[in-house]
Protein backbone atom coordinates (compact mmCIF):
# COMPACT_ATOMS: atom_id res chain seq x y z
CA UNK A 1 0.00 0.00 0.00
CA UNK A 2 1.82 3.56 -1.06
CA UNK A 3 1.61 6.04 1.08
CA UNK A 4 0.01 9.10 -0.06
CA UNK A 5 1.01 12.81 0.77
CA UNK A 6 -0.96 15.32 1.81
CA UNK A 7 -0.88 19.11 3.05
CA UNK A 8 -1.71 18.97 6.60
CA UNK A 9 -2.57 22.82 6.30
CA UNK A 10 -4.97 22.82 3.44
CA UNK A 11 -6.34 19.91 4.46
CA UNK A 12 -6.94 21.87 8.29
CA UNK A 13 -8.36 24.61 5.91
CA UNK A 14 -10.43 22.41 4.00
CA UNK A 15 -12.11 21.25 7.33
CA UNK A 16 -12.40 24.57 9.08
CA UNK A 17 -15.31 25.22 6.61
CA UNK A 18 -17.05 22.44 8.91
CA UNK A 19 -18.92 24.83 11.87
CA UNK A 20 -18.33 21.54 14.23
CA UNK A 21 -14.92 21.09 13.30
CA UNK A 22 -13.90 24.97 13.67
CA UNK A 23 -15.50 24.89 16.95
CA UNK A 24 -13.41 22.08 17.89
CA UNK A 25 -10.29 23.28 16.57
CA UNK A 26 -10.84 26.54 17.75
CA UNK A 27 -11.79 25.28 22.05
CA UNK A 28 -8.15 22.89 21.45
CA UNK A 29 -5.85 24.17 19.60
CA UNK A 30 -3.78 26.41 22.32
CA UNK A 31 -3.95 23.22 24.04
CA UNK A 32 -2.28 21.35 21.63
CA UNK A 33 0.46 24.50 21.20
CA UNK A 34 1.52 24.84 24.74
CA UNK A 35 2.31 20.65 24.41
CA UNK A 36 4.00 21.28 21.72
CA UNK A 37 6.69 24.36 22.90
CA UNK A 38 6.64 21.72 26.38
CA UNK A 39 7.92 18.79 24.18
CA UNK A 40 10.17 21.11 22.28
CA UNK A 41 11.82 22.84 25.46
CA UNK A 42 11.98 19.32 27.00
CA UNK A 43 14.00 17.76 24.14
CA UNK A 44 16.34 21.12 24.01
CA UNK A 45 17.02 20.14 27.96
CA UNK A 46 18.61 16.70 26.53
Amino acid sequence: MPFVQIDVNKEIEKQMQKPRFKKAWEENHAEYELIGEMISLRKQNK
